[in-house]
């Protein structure tokens, strides 16, 4: 199971990573930067086959894992992640997502 979680993580990590774009062209581009209230922002990479998101935060990139959600999108930090920050969720919907790093929380975040 350990495995198994790690090879998703580095499968994320490494698409995210790849200098590649073959599978994306500008016109549907998986990029979106948020901006959120208190001037807090950051940008995701939704990773479509992956079923993953790359979050970067500053400098800090987070990979994350798509689970089951009632409506929009959820992703998570894999159990196995190697992080100060836990938990780390992602929701997004539409243009919309709010982003909870540790107690942090990103809320009121728009596609720009």
């Amino acid at each position: 199971m350990i495995r198994a979680g790690v090879f998703i993580t580095s499968a994320v990590l490494l698409a995210g990573c790849s200098s590649s774009n073959e599978a994306m062209t500008s016109s549907d581009s998986n990029s979106y930067h948020y901006q959120c209230s208190e001037d807090k922002q950051f940008s995701a990479d939704y990773l479509i086959e992956e079923q993953g998101a790359l979050v970067r935060v500053g400098d800090v990139d987070y990979a994350l894992i798509q689970v089951p959600s009632g409506s929009g999108t959820r992703y998570i930090l894999p159990d196995n992640a190697q992080t100060e920050v836990k938990p780390v969720t992602l929701y997004a919907k539409g243009d919309y997502a709010r982003l909870e790093l540790g107690r942090e929380i990103y809320k009121n975040c728009e596609s720009k």
